[in-house]
């Protein structure tokens, strides 16, 4: 009797020393171990890059950046917490790997105080608490001739690119001289060409080209221009129609002389044709261009009067006065996934998902002699559309209703290399040279090595694709919803010879979609979209009808008047629509049916079938422990025996 006490007791005493070791590790752990983590994203999202390190490791000149943070007043929204703390634990992980080149200030500014009249000064957002004073969440940096830099707002929506904001302010305060970048544009990217409807907001400048302006210095060159400036490092092109013959021959040389060049090209222009007549700046620049005259001895042409469609990558819109009021697959405009991206080449390596609208197809030449290296590509169901006929489509989903898979991929963004021929064999000859021009046939190249890239879109450009605005504290915000603008800039920042963000700002935003549900969807959607199609068109004629109809003769008093038959026609129309209503829910109920089926039995699986499989390991290993403790037992009761 007393052993059976003396063994409770030990167990008793066994589990409070457990429970006091628990706590124990916790708190060393806690206090040692805090700064350590393991980060098993995928992409490593939060974790340094080696660009990021690269940059800290080969600092200039000493930077300081001060962090203003009330951490009273942001501790009463919830979430602000654990954000603030990250931001924290970043700078001093900057700091900690610059070798003392980097300094980190924290700042509470209290109302009316000097660090709130810094703030203040410095632009930072103010955030009413709603007691009258101010919060702030920013950061000031600072280099040794006085240069700033500020982060206005850490908005929190922007968590994941944290790191590519602070690596961003460090690199433009670091002092090095800044890549000197022509932008020539048959597009508004400047704001300029007015809005796209009455009313609307005023012209701004473009997002990518605020972007890439923090970060190059951009020379903008008019489309109308008859030569190039020489200190040039590289140049952007887009949409290139009605360029003069000289300016062509002059980004011939310029591409020909070893600089390098970024083309976007389109066979039709939807921002071009969305803007008000006369608003173009060049009058006779059509909604498709191109550069052949000078990308088709590169082995790069872009395919005339065809429009790429790629049904499973479609983007979903809601047409017009569309009577299902849901979204359907819009063909011609493709959130293009990652998997069709070169994740060999650092431009394209790490970018998330891209939306590209009617963009065209680039015929690839392979008897050129250059090397030409695929950067974009749709999938193997992609479909060619004639701009001829695809101007004439007014209901998208004649689009879909028409579309057959090609069966093969197209390629929309190429890298170009190596040794090419001038397009202009004999060099350029002026005809006039009464305005001064310098004579273009001195310094003529007749080939050289060239660095181009080309992409068959220029939508993808336009804010209207890749940006959403919200308001928050009182200010508009921009946020990157897809990579377009990741896409732009790491192709200037690689073509101009520093790629030292490339890997940090496409690190953030992987858009993971469920492919197995978008394809039970989309062969839903065809199978029923025809029936669907027939039905609305029957209700569009029925409806017709009965607003006929009911607009016949009136009384003074404003009643109609109908005689016994025209009532019984009316309620036989009416009962008709309320009979393709029904047909119609039935219809999409069958289209949601299969889909709903696999979430389900997914659902299951993920509540029942993982704990299912546990408690069985658990069985399992609490069987076997049996069995083996059951056999101890035995070989001790054997050797008492003997």
């Amino acid at each position: 009797m007393m052993r059976s006490v003396s063994l409770s007791w030990a167990g008793v005493s066994s589990v409070a020393v457990a429970i006091l070791v628990f706590f124990a590790v916790n708190l060393v752990g806690h206090q040692v171990l805090s700064k350590y983590r393991i980060d098993l994203t995928e992409h490593r999202l939060y974790s340094l890059s080696e660009g990021t390190e690269r940059l800290l490791a080969r600092l200039d000149e000493p930077i300081v950046l001060k962090f203003f943070v009330s951490r009273s007043e942001f501790s009463k929204m919830p979430g602000f917490n654990a954000y603030i703390g990250r931001i924290e634990r970043l700078l001093h992980e900057y700091a900690r790997l610059s070798n003392g080149m980097v300094t980190v200030v924290t700042i509470e500014p209290e109302a009316f105080s000097e660090s709130e009249d810094t703030a203040v000064g410095h632009g930072l957002t103010r955030v009413p608490d709603g007691q009258g004073n101010s919060a702030y969440l920013g950061l000031v940096g600072s280099n040794s001739i006085d240069d700033t830099r500020t982060i206005s707002f850490f908005v929190p929506e922007r968590e994941e690119l944290l790191e590519y904001d602070l690596t961003r302010l460090i690199y433009q305060l670091n002092g090095r001289e800044r890549k000197v970048v022509g932008v020539i544009s048959n597009l508004p990217v400047q704001g300029t060409g007015g809005g796209f409807a009455p009313g609307a907001m005023p012209p701004q400048p473009w997002s990518f080209l605020v972007r890439l302006e923090s970060f190059f210095d951009l020379r903008m060159l008019s489309p109308a221009g008859q030569s190039l400036p020489e200190d040039l490092d590289m140049l952007v092109v887009i949409h290139p129609g009605g360029f003069s013959e000289r300016l062509v021959y002059e980004i011939d040389q310029f591409a020909i002389g070893g600089k390098s060049v970024l083309i976007f090209v389109d066979p039709f222009s939807e921002t071009l044709a969305a803007m008000p007549q006369g608003s173009v700046p060049v009058p006779d620049v059509s909604t498709g261009a191109d550069l052949n005259a000078i990308t088709q001895n590169w082995g790069v042409t872009l395919r005339s009067g065809k429009i790429v469609g790629d049904l499973p990558i479609a983007a979903r819109v809601v047409q017009g006065q569309d009577a299902t009021g849901k979204a359907i697959p819009y063909p011609v405009w493709m959130n293009v996934q990652p998997d069709q991206f070169n994740v060999r080449d650092p431009i394209t390596s790490q970018l998330g998902n891209v939306i590209m609208a009617t963009a065209g197809v680039l015929e690839i030449k392979p008897e050129s002699g250059l090397e030409i290296e695929t950067l974009i590509e749709t999938s193997a169901s992609a479909k060619l559309y004639d701009y001829e006929t695809f101007s004439t489509v007014t209901n998208v989903r004649q689009l879909l209703e028409d579309y057959q898979e090609g069966g093969e991929r197209m390629v929309m963004g190429v890298r170009i290399s190596g040794t090419a021929a001038s397009a202009f064999p004999q060099g350029y000859m002026e005809t006039d040279n009464t305005r001064g021009d310098k004579d273009v046939t001195a310094s003529h190249k007749a080939k050289g090595v060239i660095n181009a890239v080309v992409v068959s879109d220029t939508d993808l450009l336009h804010d209207r694709f890749w940006i959403e605005r919200r308001q928050m504290f009182n200010q508009t915000i921009a946020i990157a919803t897809v990579s377009n603008g990741d896409l732009v800039h790491n192709a200037v920042e690689n073509l101009a010879g520093d790629s030292s963000l490339i890997g940090i700002r496409s690190r953030g935003g992987y858009f993971r979609p469920f492919k197995k549900f978008q394809h039970i969807q989309r062969v839903a959607e065809q199978q029923y979209l025809v029936h669907e199609t027939r039905l609305l068109e029957e209700l569009e004629r029925i409806e017709t009808v009965l607003v006929d109809f009911q607009s016949g003769k009136e009384r003074g008093d404003g009643t109609r008047i109908l005689t016994d038959v025209q009532r019984d026609e009316l309620e036989n129309i009416r009962s008709t629509q309320l009979d393709i209503r029904q047909q119609l829910r039935d219809v999409r109920h069958r289209l949601g049916k299969e889909i709903n089926q696999l979430e389900t039995t997914i659902t299951v699986i993920n509540m029942f079938a993982t704990p299912l499989l546990v408690t069985m390991i658990a069985v399992y290993m609490g069987i076997f422990g049996w069995r083996r403790r059951g056999r101890g037992v035995l070989r001790q009761v054997r050797e008492i025996s003997k």
